[in-house]
C-alpha cells in the first residue's frame, strides 16, 4: 500500500490529476502558475497546465472533453494570469472569461463568454462597467464608443439588450482633457438594489481642468421588463 501511495504521489507531481503542470529546467514557474482547478457548477473544470515550452488554460467538460481556450510561450510564461485569459465567473448556461489585454494598467480588460457545457466561444462582450452574476439580474453593462452617450445593458441569459442615454459629451470631454485615457475607468459604484441599477460616473467641463464633477445614474429595471 505505502510503495502504491509513493507511485500516485510521484505521478501527481508531475501530472496533478491529469494536468501537466511542471518544468523541470524553470522550477519557477511552480510558483508562478497555479494549476487549481475551477470547479463548474454543471461539473466542468477550467484549469492550467504547463511545461517549458508553454502554459494554457484548458476547459473540460463533465464528460471530459477539452478545448484550449488560450496559451503563452515559453516568453511569456511568467505573465500567466496577468495577461490574457482569466476566469471570472460563471452563469447559468455560460461562463465569463477576463481577457487582460496588457499586464498591469491602464488599459480596461474586455470579457468573453463562452458555453458552459462544451467550451465554445459565444460572444466577446468588450470592455465592461458592471457585471452581475446573480440569477435574477445576469447583467452586462458596458458604454457605447460612439460619442460616449449611452450605457448598453445585457442579459446573459435571455440575450435580452437595451440602452438608456447618457448627458450627451461629459464623458467624450473628460476623455479629451485628459482626466482620463479610458471611460470605463471614470464610472464606480456600479449595483444593484432591489430592481434599481444605479452607477455614478466622474467627469470634467470645458475651461476647468483642475476640478471634478459627479453625475449618477439611476436605472429602474423593471421599467425594461427585468
Amino acid at each position: 500500500m505505502k510503495i502504491l501511495l509513493t507511485v500516485v504521489v510521484m505521478l501527481c507531481t508531475t501530472v496533478v490529476c491529469g494536468q501537466q503542470c511542471k518544468c523541470e529546467t524553470d522550477t519557477s514557474l511552480n510558483n508562478i502558475i497555479s494549476c487549481e482547478i475551477i470547479q463548474l457548477k454543471n461539473h466542468s473544470k477550467i484549469y492550467w497546465q504547463f511545461n517549458c515550452d508553454s502554459s494554457w488554460l484548458t476547459f473540460e467538460s463533465k464528460s471530459g472533453v477539452k478545448e484550449i481556450l488560450y496559451a503563452l510561450d515559453a516568453g511569456m510564461m511568467d505573465y500567466t494570469g496577468r495577461l490574457g485569459f482569466q476566469y471570472e465567473t460563471e452563469y447559468k448556461t455560460t461562463f465569463l472569461i477576463r481577457n487582460n489585454l496588457i499586464s498591469g494598467c491602464c488599459t480596461p480588460p474586455e470579457f468573453i463568454l463562452f458555453n458552459k457545457s462544451n467550451g465554445k466561444y459565444i460572444k466577446n462582450v468588450g470592455p465592461l462597467i458592471y457585471y452581475n452574476d446573480s440569477l435574477k439580474y445576469p447583467l452586462m453593462v458596458s458604454i457605447n464608443y460612439k460619442g460616449f452617450n449611452e450605457l448598453k445593458f445585457y442579459n446573459v441569459e435571455t440575450k435580452r439588450q437595451f440602452s438608456i442615454l447618457l448627458p450627451p459629451n461629459k464623458i467624450a470631454n473628460t476623455l479629451k482633457m485628459g482626466g482620463e485615457t479610458n471611460a470605463e475607468y471614470l464610472f464606480e459604484g456600479a449595483g444593484i438594489i432591489g430592481n434599481i441599477f444605479s452607477v455614478s460616473f466622474r467627469y470634467k467641463k470645458p475651461g476647468n481642468n483642475d476640478k471634478w464633477y459627479n453625475y449618477k445614474i439611476v436605472v429602474n429595471l423593471t421599467k425594461y421588463g427585468y
